[in-house]
C-alpha cells in the first residue's frame, strides 16, 4: 500500500482559514477507504484525535523537519498551501495547492516579487496543482510559469452538523443586525460598511474576527467619528456557537472583500438561506452565483441603496433563500476529498 502524507500543520491555529481547511479536509479524507493508498498526516503536535481515532500521523520535530529519515518515506506528498513551512525531500512528488496570490495586491512590489518567486520555486518542483476556484487558477496562469503540470480546480467545502446556541451572544443588544465575519484586516474592506451604516437606520453592524492589528480600532474610530459607535460590534474572534447563531439570527450578511481565492464565510451565509450582499471582486461572484446581491461601487450611498433594493428582492421571491441554500450544499468538504483522492491515485500511477 502506498502512503500519502497531507500537510495538516495549519491545525496549530483550528479557528484560522486554513486551519478549518486542515480540519474540515482532513476529517474527510480519514474517512474514505482506498485501495491504492494509504493516508498519513502531518500534525502539529500529537493530536490525532483532531481527525479521527486510530489515524496514521507525523509531528516535525525540529530534527524532524530537518534530518528525519520519515520524510523520505513517502510515494505523494500533499502540500496544502503555498507557504507550508515543512517541505518534501526532492526525491517525494508533491501535490501543491495554491489558495491565492492575494498579496499580489496586499504588499509592495518587491515583497510581492518576492512572494512570487517562492510560489514559483514550489510550482517547479510540483508534479500537479491544485486551486480552490476558477479565478484562482486564472491568476496563478497569469502570474506563473505553470509548464505543462496539470492544474485541478477542487473547491473548500462547508463545515456540516456544527453545533448550535440557543442565546443572543452577551455582547449584542436587542434589535435587527447586520453581519460579517473574517479576520480583521483592510483586505476584507469592512470600513465601508461602516460608512453604508450611515443610510441604514434601524440595524446595529457586528464585525466578528481575528483583531490583531491596528485595523479594528480603526473602525471603531471611524464608527465613533460617524456617531455610530452604539451601533457597530467589533467583537473579536467568537466560538462556533456564536458565529452559527450570528448567521441563522441576523437580517443579512455582508461581504465587501477585496481579495478572495475562494470566499467562506459568504458560502456559509449562504447555507443558512440568509440575503447575503457581496462585493464583486475575485472568487466572490463564482461561488455566490445569481442569488447573491453584488455591490459594483463601495460609495456608501450606491451601497446603501443596493441594499435596501436587495432586502426588498429577498423578500419579494420565496425561493431566493432556498436556492442559496442549495447552491451552498454543492460545496462539501467531502466532495473535496474525493477529488483530492482521485488526484492522488492519478499522481501515484504516474509517478511510479
Amino acid at each position: 500500500m502506498k502512503r500519502v502524507l497531507i500537510d495538516l500543520e495549519r491545525l496549530r491555529a483550528p479557528n484560522s482559514g486554513l486551519g478549518q481547511v486542515a480540519l474540515h479536509l482532513g476529517r474527510e479524507l480519514a474517512a474514505l477507504n482506498s485501495n491504492d493508498w494509504e493516508p498519513v498526516f502531518l500534525l502539529p503536535s500529537a493530536s490525532p484525535e483532531l481527525i479521527a481515532p486510530g489515524v496514521s500521523y507525523e509531528v516535525p520535530t525540529l530534527m524532524g523537519r530537518h534530518f528525519r529519515r520519515w520524510r523520505d518515506t513517502y510515494d505523494l506528498w500533499h502540500v496544502l498551501h503555498q507557504d507550508a513551512r515543512l517541505l518534501p525531500p526532492k526525491s517525494t512528488p508533491y501535490l501543491l495547492t495554491i489558495h491565492d496570490l492575494n498579496f499580489l495586491g496586499e504588499k509592495s512590489g518587491d515583497k510581492a516579487a518576492r512572494r512570487l518567486e517562492k510560489v514559483q520555486r514550489l510550482v517547479d518542483g510540483a508534479a500537479a496543482i491544485s486551486v480552490i476556484s476558477r479565478y484562482t487558477r486564472s491568476v496563478i496562469e497569469e502570474h506563473l510559469d505553470l509548464g505543462d503540470k496539470p492544474v485541478h480546480v477542487i473547491y473548500n467545502g462547508i463545515p456540516t452538523g456544527e453545533s448550535k446556541q440557543e442565546s443572543r451572544p452577551g455582547f449584542l443588544p436587542d434589535g435587527p443586525y447586520l453581519f460579517t465575519v473574517g479576520v480583521v484586516r483592510p483586505k476584507k474592506n469592512f470600513h465601508v460598511l461602516v460608512d453604508m451604516l450611515e443610510h441604514v437606520p434601524g440595524f446595529n453592524l457586528v464585525i466578528a474576527g481575528n483583531r490583531k492589528g491596528d485595523y479594528a480600532e480603526q473602525l471603531e474610530t471611524k464608527a465613533s467619528e460617524k456617531g455610530l459607535a452604539g451601533r457597530v460590534f467589533v467583537c473579536g474572534e467568537i466560538s462556533d456557537e456564536e458565529k452559527n447563531w450570528l448567521f441563522a439570527n441576523c437580517t443579512a450578511f455582508l461581504f465587501p472583500s477585496l481579495y478572495e481565492g475562494f470566499g467562506l464565510p459568504l458560502v456559509e451565509a449562504m447555507s443558512y438561506g440568509k440575503p447575503c450582499f457581496s462585493s464583486s471582486l475575485t472568487s466572490l461572484p463564482e461561488v455566490g452565483g445569481d442569488d447573491v446581491f453584488y455591490w459594483d461601487s463601495f460609495d456608501a450611498g450606491a451601497m446603501a441603496q443596493t441594499f435596501k433594493d436587495g432586502l426588498a428582492a429577498f423578500g419579494g421571491d420565496a425561493q431566493r433563500g432556498e436556492r442559496l441554500r442549495q447552491r451552498a450544499a454543492g460545496f462539501s468538504w467531502a466532495a473535496a476529498a474525493k477529488d483530492y483522492a482521485a488526484v492522488y491515485s492519478a499522481l501515484l500511477r504516474s509517478t511510479g
